[in-house]
C-alpha cells in the first residue's frame, strides 16, 4: 500500500491522469510516461519502463461503462512487449471489476482515506514473458515526453508574455482613470 502526498483538507478529484499517478507508486519503474503511444496505434494511460527495460501498462478505468468498452480494443489480442497490464480503478470498481476482464490483467485500486489518496493491488497481473521494450519504443517514449515538455514551457512563457502585457495596460487604465 502506497500512500501518495495530497491535500488531507482538499483532496485533489480523481482522474484518469491522478489514477495512473497512484498506480504508478506501487512499482519501482523510475520512467512513467503518460497518455503515450508505445505501440502506433495504442494510447496507454500510464506506460511504465522498469530499470531493466521491462514494460508495464496501466490503463485508468473511473467508469464500469469505459472499463467494459476497453475489452473491444485489438490491443488486448496482441499485447507486444508488455511485461505485465494492469487496470487501475476507483476502490468500488476495482472490488468488482466487470466479467471479462483478462486472466493476465492485474488490478489496482485506488481509494480516497482520511483525506490521503492510497494505492494497492487488489490483483496481481501475469508476467506475460514479452520480452524487453525494443529500443526504438523507448526513444519514441522519451521524444514523446521532450516534446511535450517543450510544448508545455513555450505554453508557459507566451502566458507569462500575455500576463506581462495585461499588467501594463492595466496600470496604463489605472493611470489615465488617476488623472481625470
Amino acid at each position: 500500500m502506497a500512500r501518495i502526498y495530497e491535500s488531507k483538507e482538499d483532496p485533489e478529484p480523481l482522474t484518469e491522469a491522478l489514477v495512473v499517478r497512484k498506480a504508478w507508486s506501487e512499482f519501482s519503474a523510475p520512467y512513467m510516461f503518460p497518455n503515450v503511444y508505445y505501440r502506433r496505434e495504442f494510447e496507454a494511460d500510464g506506460f511504465l519502463l522498469t530499470s531493466s527495460n521491462y514494460g508495464i501498462e496501466l490503463e485508468a478505468k473511473l467508469t464500469m461503462a469505459d472499463w467494459k468498452r476497453d475489452f473491444k480494443k485489438k490491443k488486448h489480442d496482441d499485447p507486444k512487449f508488455i511485461k505485465h497490464f494492469y487496470y487501475c480503478a476507483p476502490e468500488d470498481l476495482a472490488n468488482n471489476p466487470p466479467e471479462g476482464v483478462p486472466e493476465y490483467a492485474g488490478i489496482i485500486s485506488i481509494y480516497l482515506e482520511n483525506g490521503w489518496w492510497y494505492s494497492k493491488i487488489v490483483r496481481g497481473a501475469k508476467d506475460l514473458k514479452l520480452g524487453k521494450v525494443p529500443r526504438q519504443v523507448i526513444e519514441r517514449c522519451f521524444r514523446s515526453m521532450y516534446h511535450r515538455y517543450h510544448q508545455i514551457n513555450w505554453d508557459y512563457q507566451e502566458m507569462c508574455r500575455r500576463f506581462n502585457q495585461l499588467e501594463k495596460e492595466n496600470k496604463t487604465l489605472r493611470e489615465e482613470k488617476n488623472d481625470k
